[in-house]
């Protein structure tokens, strides 16, 4: 898991001679004309060597259906086991409200992470020029680390037509790596990393224990109910029905005629 994540923010992915390998895909789905068909084809040439991720506007048509499909490509990003999608809006419509839902039932406990990208998110940069301020960046993210706001991790949307500045921010990226202030932070957030696995990880056993308790109830439900059973179907039987019953097997041969009066007599024959 990476604390700064550079994101290539695309309409549709037909090749990826010219892409980046460690830069994320963002599918652009703002105005997006794609047929379900088109977008599924381009999920597919993405392949599983990078994150994939998408971006959403309150003008988004797509169904949400189409679009919960998508969280479940391999290589889609998640956090804290959450799918994460960039939003362009101030606030999350009703049709995302919408899909979080159908992906709560479709297995993402949490629902989705809507991430929105404006100016008073710091850690969300839509980024056309060729040079971010990662100093500021990462002294406002451990400064809200430090504080206990598990602040989110840091994001960089770079749109397809400056893809070209991509060089630039890798080497500030790898003179940044040589600094005090990211070790530092990248130590928070390591911590951080390992909280959320752990708090999963805390969340799948309660799970279980609840399903283990669930299927135990089961069974105990199931065994009084055999019980009843047994207590309606022969217990309630008349003394003298059973006695007879039992002469009949001793007549057939089932039973020994002295096991009837004596407890020490096998009662049944081979």
């Amino acid at each position: 898991m990476k604390l700064i994540n550079k994101w290539l923010v695309t309409g549709a992915v037909s090749s990826q001679e010219k892409l980046k390998r460690e830069t994320g895909l963002c599918l652009d789905m703002r105005n997006s004309h794609l047929s379900i068909p088109e977008l599924y084809s381009s999920i597919q040439n993405i392949g599983f060597n990078r994150p994939l991720a998408i971006l959403l506007s309150a003008a988004s048509s797509l169904n949400s259906e189409d679009i919960l499909g998508v969280f479940f490509h391999p290589a889609y990003y998640m956090v804290n086991y959450q799918p994460v999608v960039f939003i362009e809006t101030d606030e999350v419509t009703a049709a995302m409200k919408v899909l979080n839902e159908k992906a709560r039932v479709q297995g993402f406990a949490d629902g989705v992470s809507f991430i929105p990208i404006r100016e008073e998110n710091s850690f969300v940069q839509w980024q056309t020029s060729t040079t971010i301020d990662y100093q500021q960046l990462l002294t406002n993210w451990t400064s809200q680390a430090l504080a206990g706001n598990s602040p989110s991790r840091i994001h960089v949307l770079i749109p397809q037509e400056s893809q070209e500045g991509l060089q630039t921010l890798d080497e500030q990226e790898v003179e940044l790596g040589k600094t005090e202030t990211f070790r530092m932070a990248n130590a928070l957030f390591q911590r951080e990393w390992q909280l959320e696995e752990y708090r999963h990880q805390l969340y799948l056993k309660t799970i279980n224990e609840k399903n283990t308790q669930f299927y135990l109830d089961i069974q105990k439900k199931e065994r009084a109910n055999g019980l009843q059973w047994y207590h309606y179907e022969y217990e309630i039987l008349p003394l003298w029905y059973k006695r007879f019953g039992q002469m009949i097997k001793v007549m057939q041969g089932k039973r020994s005629f002295r096991s009837l009066f004596r407890d020490d007599v096998k009662k049944y024959k081979e």
